[in-house]
């Protein structure tokens, strides 16, 4: 058992699931639950499950430490429906969820995106602790509701005081267009001598989306003057706000003060600077941070590769964009949608319609589930060369999207085809029940009828 339980602590799940096998039956819920750990800790959460359907077939009762285990893990592998089932499964059997019970289903649903099933499972727990709070605080930022995570934060205080830990996801929460109000909290924070590094860290967080650079960069003075040392996540977060901004030499200057503080740049902080130089439109130098990743000995993932492939497409550099999907393709960089989607508008903008279908093709070869953004790319590729037939072919099967149909109906005007171009948009308005906006498809559709009436003109004109 102690073999078992120190495997897992030490991530080595498969040593601690051998133990588990040579355990003589029946299993105690002890070794269940350290059997569940080791399935965390590897990421395993399915054979976890399966572990679950053993301890049944074997007529033993799991106990809620065992269930707690359950959700926990299933919780961390954002499966927070498996968490939910769990939870309703310890209660047909019996037995009473505890505190930690509660905790793990919140995390569960705030993992998974799910804020107001968070908040439903948090006013349902008995005695909320910190952590309690917390959770739903975390929930909250993920679904943008910083007022909900404000109410939560002052129902806690009110209750037992200001902590350091729920301060930082309220101010996590505050993010985006709530980040004056994120100054306030910390200026509160700061009058009671709460602020540490975190809470610093969560406030210049709340600065990046909106390119607040400078009043990140006066948070990071605050922190330092309270002699608060400044660590890679929060020069970061200042990076990521100068690129929201498009201040790429503010960001390669931040860099560089990151290193001479003797601090190691990782993964996020170069893709923060990459987002910089897509966002100016610096394709040479996006190319050259792509390339230090390497002389770092960091990995280039996909979020790396697709803002290079999004800069460089923006600059009409559409073959290199496709050297630089070649590869990640050919790296051990996990592709996903949105490093196709980038590809096939680089290839758009380009007017290269052939090769963005091509690449639409290769990724709807893999295993990933094609978006509204890689198809109706490549609907305006076809639309920007006329090819009216190869657009409405892409539609096919294709959801209500006002950007796609439009650029379908458009190429069909460009080739005087304003029928269909009208059907097309009638079938878009059919389809989305009539939540789309009719000024936007009556918008279109004269447009199309428009250019269609253009292309004919031209074509009498020309028989002259």
């Amino acid at each position: 058992m102690v073999a078992m339980q120190a495997c897992a602590r030490h991530s080595r799940w498969q040593l601690a699931l051998e133990s588990f096998v040579l355990a003589p039956s029946p299993r105690t819920p002890v070794l269940y639950s350290a059997a569940l750990s080791a399935c965390a800790k590897g990421e395993q959460w399915s054979l976890g499950l399966q572990l679950l359907e053993t301890l049944h077939a074997e007529r033993a009762r799991a106990d809620t430490a065992v269930y707690n285990g359950a959700i926990s893990m299933c919780a961390k592998a954002q499966q927070w429906q498996h968490s939910l089932a769990l939870f309703d499964g310890l209660n047909s059997e019996s037995l009473e969820p505890d505190l930690i019970t509660h905790n793990s289903l919140i995390t569960a649903f705030e993992k998974g995106g799910q804020w107001q099933r968070a908040l439903a499972a948090f006013t349902k727990t008995p005695s909320p602790s910190v952590v309690t709070y917390s959770s739903a605080v975390s929930a909250c930022a993920r679904g943008s509701q910083w007022q909900v995570a404000l109410l939560l934060f002052e129902a806690q205080k009110r209750s037992t005081g200001v902590d350091v830990i729920l301060c930082s996801a309220v101010l996590t929460a505050c993010r985006g267009d709530a980040w004056p109000r994120a100054l306030q909290l910390l200026a509160d924070f700061e009058r009671s001598s709460r602020a540490n590094l975190v809470a610093y860290s969560a406030a210049v967080s709340a600065c990046a989306p909106g390119g607040h650079w400078t009043q990140a960069l006066q948070l990071l003075v605050q922190a330092q003057a309270r002699a608060i040392k400044a660590d890679t996540a929060i020069y970061t977060s200042l990076i990521a706000a100068c690129a929201a901004a498009a201040g790429w030499q503010q960001a390669f200057f931040f860099l560089r003060r990151l290193r001479s503080s003797m601090l190691q740049a990782n993964e996020v902080t170069y893709n923060a600077v990459l987002s910089a130089c897509e966002n100016a439109e610096e394709w040479q130098y996006a190319l050259e941070v792509l390339g230090a990743l390497s002389h770092q000995s960091l990995q280039a993932d996909a979020a790396s590769f697709s803002a290079a492939v999004s800069v460089c497409g923006r600059c009409w550099r559409w073959e290199q964009s496709l050297h630089l999907l070649a590869a990640a393709l050919r790296s051990d960089v996990e592709a996903n949608v949105i490093l196709y989607s980038t590809a096939i508008s680089a290839c758009e903008k380009g007017n290269q319609w052939p090769v963005a279908l091509h690449v639409l093709d290769q990724a709807q070869r893999t295993s990933l589930r094609i978006d509204v953004v890689a198809s109706s790319a490549a609907i305006s590729a076809c639309e920007k060369a006329c090819q009216w037939q190869r657009a409405t072919f892409l539609l096919d099967g294709h959801g209500p999207s006002v950007v796609a149909y439009s650029a379908a109906a458009s190429a069909c005007g460009k080739n005087a085809r304003w029928t269909h171009a009208l059907s097309l948009l009638q079938e878009l308005e059919e389809q989305s029940s009539g939540r789309v906006d009719t000024e936007v498809t009556y918008t279109v559709a004269i447009q199309a009828v428009a250019q269609a009436g253009a292309r004919v003109a031209e074509w009498a004109w020309g028989g002259y």
